[in-house]
């Protein structure tokens, strides 16, 4: 067992393996980060924002720009901005639980009826794509091999939200093709509870077979076809704190 002044933060799991091998993930106390993303978020309100009804939102991301008043979206910015961290230097500092919070939109440099891709968000959208964050993830993952992380998808911390409550105007089709894209990019990482129950699957075995990243997905049905290789946020996770905050 590591000693604290040998125990680094980017493989902690790793170095307190004789203590939690015979653990779950389920046993162990997960430094996580609220609202993970929001270190790199622009100014564009994103279309289907929380907090804001989708017509209004769709409004605000076409035409602040043409009004000329960014400064609104970047005081929306400073006081949406919850970390500064990247998600890399997250993980490589301990944090193995990601709040990751997704809306289908129109891109931080273009109109609202422009092609639409996944962004990350707090009423304001990130500069990139949530892909290219999640391809940072799994470097870490393949970098890190004593490492499990939990990620959570919502749009705002809702847990129970579904169909257009969760990703207002988005189809069933388009939030099934980025789930497919998702397992395509962490393929075998990713744990099935379809086989085997967390709380009685050790951290040891997580790490024989593999599985390192646990999955919450809210809008289940919808999102991932229900997908039984993920876990229902609905019911599997709780989050008590109104709105989503």
């Amino acid at each position: 067992l590591a000693s604290a002044q040998e125990l680094s933060l980017q493989n902690w799991m790793g170095g307190l393996a004789p203590a939690i091998k015979n653990l779950s993930i389920l046993d162990l106390a997960l430094p996580g980060t609220h609202d993970t993303m929001t270190y790199d978020l622009s100014r564009r309100i994103s279309d289907g924002a929380n907090d804001l009804p989708p017509s209004v939102s769709w409004i605000l991301h076409e035409i602040a720009p043409i009004l000329g008043i960014a400064e609104v979206g970047q005081f929306i910015r400073s006081q949406a901005v919850t970390q500064r961290l990247n998600i890399t230097e997250q993980l490589e500092n301990g944090v193995r639980f990601l709040d990751f919070r997704i809306m289908y939109t129109a891109g931080p440099e273009s109109g609202s009826l422009a092609q639409h891709d996944w962004y990350c968000l707090h009423l304001v959208e990130t500069n990139q794509k949530s892909m290219l964050y999640l391809r940072a993830l799994k470097a870490f993952l393949d970098a890190h091999e004593s490492e499990v992380v939990v990620i959570w998808l919502s749009r705002h911390g809702s847990s129970c939200k579904s169909g257009n409550d969760q990703y207002p105007g988005v189809s069933a089709a388009v939030k099934q093709q980025f789930w497919s894209t998702f397992r395509e990019l962490f393929g075998g990482y990713i744990f099935d509870p379809s086989r085997s129950r967390l709380n009685a699957t050790t951290y040891a075995e997580l790490i024989t077979t593999g599985q390192r990243l646990v999955v919450y997905a809210s809008d289940h049905s919808e999102f991932t076809g229900g997908d039984e290789r993920v876990y229902d946020a609905c019911t599997h996770l709780s989050n008590t704190l109104t709105g989503g905050d």
